[in-house]
């Protein structure tokens, strides 16, 4: 019979150490031979599941059937091992700082930290003039967030500070207040909810829900921000000082035209200029990449002109300083709209939830729920884009990044710049990739961007006093143009007009 069978051949398997095992399998023989004493012997056929054998473990104990409780030394050593797994997944930091190779790569990551460092410097000056907020909480973003992230992420090419996509979601969510002051006290506030969101998903294991973003839902999205960002700026590129505050396009263009008599004609010039320069930098990256892709030998001075292309915010940010310097009247004012003077030294620390406008907003709960879901979508947001560009590098380069430990990092970076004057951060595709064109290797290079960033607040403030807000807009106006996508539009309407 099958059933006797069965036990026999657990009687021959990992079980036969036990003799209770044994005895049964015994007694099943002898009531085999009793019932069929002639029979011949037959090749016993079995199931899959009745020629399964458990496989056996390092350990004797298991084999002999040992049933002992593992002692109290085994499970504080267990625990230990699990504890310590736990937090080095959590803080990958500990895992490739101690196996860092200083000689090889510090060097490459030192160069490629500093270059991303200056890049993103001027960058997040315009991303806070997307976001509506006052310009020194772009570099802010630049400090604290990409050191967090360098601790807790899992990818050495991510540049994480500030992003154009994320300055847009701010900029929404802070249209209904005024006073640009109350703007960047909240816009800390909402670093610190869209954190919070993204540490809790994290540590859930979340990062799925960016699925439920349709490619449709972030494409309207983002082109209908990126109309409100290029109708805004109009005010910079113009010169437009006096212009009143608007809310939603039609207000803003009423507020617009009824300001264009300020128009500083010089400025205007000079922002029309520096789009131009960037659209032959453009035209100059996209044709040193092609040649460099070709097999060589190549020019010596292509590799440095594409890098001067890479980096060719930094150049006009040079460039029109050195203008609206030169071209200052005797008593130091300048003849088009500057920056002016900004706050030196490192951002202080200030909890955000206890700064006015967040009390305000607490005590009166003016928009609170809104603020609470905008930061979500915020959170949701800046991970898509951050995720996507990293993991486009991580394909590239054969290395593999945790999904929902790029959730908690991210979360834990806008977290923490919230207490330092950050608003919420996000990767960047353009930064993200120079990173891997410029040598970095590890995070040790966002290590190294606090160092650059630093010094730059420090000591170098006072220079950007005499950055025109043209060239600013010029920069906004000619990335942002970019993030204009009208052939989702047109691609989803076309299905509908087919009989």
């Amino acid at each position: 019979p099958a059933a006797p069978r069965a036990v026999g051949h657990i009687a021959s398997g990992p079980w036969s150490g036990c003799s209770e095992a044994r005895g049964v399998a015994r007694r099943v023989e002898d009531m085999n031979s009793i019932n069929a004493p002639n029979a011949k012997s037959e090749e016993r056929q079995v199931s899959r599941i009745g020629d399964w054998v458990a496989p056996a473990r390092a350990t004797d104990g298991y084999n002999k059937m040992n049933d002992s409780e593992p002692t109290s030394a085994e499970k504080r050593a267990e625990c230990f091992a699990y504890t310590k797994e736990y937090v080095v997944s959590r803080v990958p930091v500990l895992a490739w700082l101690p196996q860092y190779k200083w000689k090889q790569d510090f060097f490459y990551d030192f160069v490629g930290g500093a270059t991303i460092a200056l890049i993103c410097l001027v960058q997040t000056l315009a991303h806070a003039a997307i976001a509506t907020t006052d310009v020194i909480q772009g570099p802010y973003c630049a400090f604290v967030p990409p050191f967090v992230y360098a601790m807790l992420g899992t990818s050495p090419h991510a540049s994480i500070s500030s992003g154009a996509i994320a300055a847009i979601l701010i900029a929404d969510q802070l249209q209904y207040f005024h006073d640009i002051q109350e703007r960047t006290e909240l816009a800390c506030f909402l670093a610190l909810i869209s954190g919070v969101w993204l540490v809790i998903m994290g540590l859930c294991k979340a990062a799925y829900l960016v699925r439920f973003l349709s490619q449709s839902l972030i494409s309207g999205f983002v082109t209908g921000g990126s109309v409100l960002i290029l109708e805004g700026q109009v005010k910079n590129l113009f010169g437009l000082m006096e212009m009143r505050h608007g809310i939603g396009f039609i207000d803003t263009a009423m507020a617009t035209w009824d300001a264009l008599p300020q128009t500083n004609l010089v400025g205007l010039a000079l922002g029309l200029s520096m789009m131009g320069i960037l659209q032959l930098m453009m035209w100059l990256k996209k044709w040193t990449t092609a040649k460099l892709s070709k097999p060589g030998p190549h020019p010596k001075w292509l590799k440095p002109a594409k890098l001067a292309s890479e980096m060719k915010e930094l150049l006009l940010v040079a460039l029109s300083v050195m203008f609206a310097y030169l071209t200052r009247l005797e008593n130091g004012e300048t003849i088009i709209p500057v920056v002016g003077t900004i706050p030196p030294g490192l951002p202080p620390f200030r909890p955000s939830y206890n700064l006015p406008a967040a009390q305000s907003m607490l005590a009166t709960q003016y928009r609170l729920h809104e603020f609470i879901m905008g930061g979500f979508l915020v959170a949701l947001t800046s991970f898509l884009t951050t995720y996507a560009t990293s993991k486009k590098q991580a394909l590239q380069h054969g290395y593999q990044i945790d999904a929902s430990q790029e959730m908690f990092a991210l979360g834990m970076a806008g977290t923490c710049g919230s207490f330092f004057g950050s608003f919420p951060p996000s990767g960047s595709l353009s930064r993200t990739s120079l990173a891997a064109e410029v040598g970095v290797k590890t995070q040790m290079s966002g290590l190294m961007k606090i160092v650059v960033v630093g010094l730059s607040l420090t000591f170098f403030t006072p220079v950007l006093f005499y950055l025109p807000k043209a060239t600013l807009a010029a920069i906004i106006l000619r990335a942002t143009w970019q993030l204009l996508d009208f052939t989702t539009a047109w691609e989803l309407w076309l299905p509908l007009q087919s009989p």
